[in-house]
């Protein structure tokens, strides 16, 4: 896993696997991405039937769950500003930095029209399904002991919860590692969603040399 310091120190995240988040202490998560399928001027029967639905999905529960939400893509032409100044900066800190920053200006030109395209502010909502350590004793903790079972529980749960959600005019997905892992790093790295996905710096490098 990229950043693994980072991941750890901050997060407190010992690694992603099984479409599973394990945390240092044992604890493990499921984590799903929903949006909202109706649109903004549906019928108030449909939101309301929408809103039961999702009631009762909730009624339903017996077990805990963590629900939030962040908005993407906002203020994504300042952020781009702070971004080119800052690297800018970077650049002329370097002997015979005109090449790189020529190289640059083309990069970044291309790069404005790509995230201001693309970068579409849109409000996404994460459930967090959590689930007590795997582990009996804290000996066991790296030994992924009891791992398997508790995962294949929580899976079971989140496939549970997509099912209803969907059911309740809600797009829900269970996100696996590589989803898991690119949620994770959005908030360390410079990045804007785009179709399903937080792009960041080095990403839109290897498009942007692609369709050079």
């Amino acid at each position: 896993m990229k950043n693994t310091s980072m991941f750890n120190d901050v997060l407190q995240i010992m690694k992603i696997d099984k479409d599973t988040v394990v945390f240092n202490d044992g604890a493990i998560a499921a984590v799903l991405q929903v949006k909202l399928r109706l649109p903004k001027k549906a019928e108030r029967a449909d939101q309301l039937k929408a809103m039961a639905s999702f009631r009762l999905w909730l009624d339903t529960l017996h077990y805990p769950v963590q629900i939030t939400s962040r908005t993407v893509n906002e203020g994504l032409k300042d952020r781009l500003m702070v971004f080119k100044a800052n690297t800018e900066v970077f650049i002329k800190k370097k002997k015979d930095y005109k090449d790189n920053l020529s190289d640059f200006n083309r990069f970044y030109k291309w790069l404005e029209i790509h995230m201001l395209k693309n970068g579409k502010v849109e409000r996404l909502c994460y459930i967090v399904i959590p689930h007590y350590p795997y582990y009996k004793n804290k000996s066991e903790i790296k030994k992924l002991k009891n791992f398997d079972n508790s995962a294949s529980l929580l899976n079971s749960r989140a496939e549970n919860a997509v099912s209803l959600l969907k059911n309740a005019k809600l797009d829900a997905i269970k996100m696996d590692n590589g989803q898991l892992k690119n949620l994770y790093r959005s908030f360390f790295e410079f990045s804007f969603y785009n179709k399903g996905k937080y792009e960041t710096i080095n990403d839109c490098i290897q498009t942007w040399r692609q369709e050079g």
